[in-house]
């Protein structure tokens, strides 16, 4: 019933946003393409698939669907000609019904020379852009999350303002936990019209696939293909690898142009950057700080998974199995924790054996020195104590044929003395 309802949403909206798709014209509200998040920009806005976190719902609103704790994004880029973008988003712990964000971003122009339609200088005129945006997303099964943005939009230039609303729809579809597809309709259904004339928002269809762990383990790699109703469909393509737990190279390629950056990566906090050339008017870098509130089930899972890795090299094998069966808790299929698990079994059964043989080598050289010490006894005409110590003897080894003859020579020997 999900699927058959998703196709039918994705069915009414291609066929909603045929006509705005089928030529390249004008748009109004052009700050809404300024792309969100130091991360998804360095890599080539190649970020439908991959989205998730507090810088998600400008990529793909079902990106927040598994957000846990509450997370707080501030982005600044200074733009071209005087001009500065500020961003700040909110995404919130869940509820019953679902995950919440929130989010508002501002293009603002700065002071523009005023001059009157004769051409003469007049008082400099304001100009500037602003968007508020709701967003709601929720998991609906172990593969398919879906998201939806709620936007409110203005543009204002001087004493003319216009205004709409608009939505995204998104959503992620897991193939495998290393393998994602990413769908979104981007700024659907909303115009602005400046005096009489209206123009369409930038809207888009994004089509993209993420694959986590691709070749090497701590490489990323992303494409998304764009259908836009202001250009040609065209698409973008990122990559990110992780160096450590701290420090992560990314590169992408956008509108023919490659773009990169680096993100930095602690406890409660994620700084991110990117550098975007452009060819006429310079280059922007755009810096995004994120902070986290509360422990995630992911803090969870390295904690635990560190904590097994010590106890492993020092071969606390009973420690490390416990703490990556608390792994195995929270992430069922987390192959590392899984083969680890195996390794120690293996270890500890080996080890089991040898402290087997070991146990058995020392009894049976304990045999052989109580036994030798019996014999002594025996000769030396100590009947008494030659019982007593071939009795010893033969606890830590019942089968030994010698210490059986002995005692039935010794036996004969006080039954005659008797």
């Amino acid at each position: 019933m999900i699927k058959k309802i998703l196709v039918l949403v994705i069915l009414i909206l291609f066929l909603g946003a045929g006509s705005g798709f089928a030529a390249t014209g004008t748009v109004a509200g052009s700050f809404l393409k300024i792309g969100v998040g130091g991360r998804p920009v360095a890599m080539g806005e190649a970020y439908t698939a991959l989205a998730d976190g507090v810088d998600a719902p400008y990529w793909n609103p079902a990106g927040i669907a598994n957000q846990e704790v509450l997370e707080v994004l501030s982005m600044h880029a200074d733009w071209f000609q005087d001009t500065s973008f500020q961003y700040i988003g909110f995404v919130f712990p869940p509820v019953d019904w679902g995950v919440f964000g929130v989010s508002y971003s501002m293009l603002n122009y700065g002071a523009i020379a005023g001059y009157s339609a004769t051409g003469s200088r007049e008082a400099d005129v304001n100009a500037g852009d602003a968007a508020l945006n709701v967003t709601w997303a929720k998991v609906i099964n172990d593969k398919l999350s879906l998201g939806l943005n709620a936007k409110f939009i203005s543009e204002t230039l001087a004493s003319y303002s216009a205004s709409t609303f608009a939505f995204d729809l998104g959503a992620l579809y897991n193939l495998n936990p290393d393998l994602i597809l990413g769908l979104n309709f981007q700024n659907q259904g909303g115009s602005l019209t400046f005096i009489s004339e209206a123009n369409p928002l930038p809207n888009k269809i994004a089509l993209g696939i993420a694959a986590k762990r691709f070749i090497f383990k701590p490489l990323t790699v992303t494409a998304d293909f764009n259908l836009p109703n202001d250009s040609d469909m065209y698409l973008n393509v990122g990559s990110e690898y992780t160096f450590n737990d701290f420090l992560i190279l990314r590169l992408g390629y956008a509108r023919s142009r490659y773009q990169g950056g680096l993100g930095f990566r602690a406890k409660y906090f994620a700084l991110d950057y990117a550098y975007v050339p452009h060819e006429y008017l310079g280059a922007t870098h755009r810096i995004s700080l994120a902070l986290q509130f509360g422990i995630t089930t992911e803090d969870e899972i390295k904690k635990h998974y560190e904590l097994g890795t010590e106890y492993y090299k020092e071969q606390k094998y009973l420690d490390a199995l416990s703490e990556f069966k608390a792994v195995l808790e929270l992430d069922p299929l987390n192959k590392d924790s899984r083969d680890y698990v195996d390794r120690i079994v293996e270890e500890m059964r080996q080890k089991t054996l040898l402290e087997k043989v070991k146990a058995l080598r020392e009894q049976k050289a304990k045999a052989r020195e109580l036994l030798d010490e019996a014999v002594i006894e025996f000769q030396k005409k100590n009947y008494e104590k030659a019982k007593e110590l071939v009795d010893q003897s033969l606890y830590y080894a019942p089968d030994n044929e010698k210490a059986l003859e002995l005692k039935e020579r010794l036996k004969k020997v006080l039954k005659i003395e008797k």
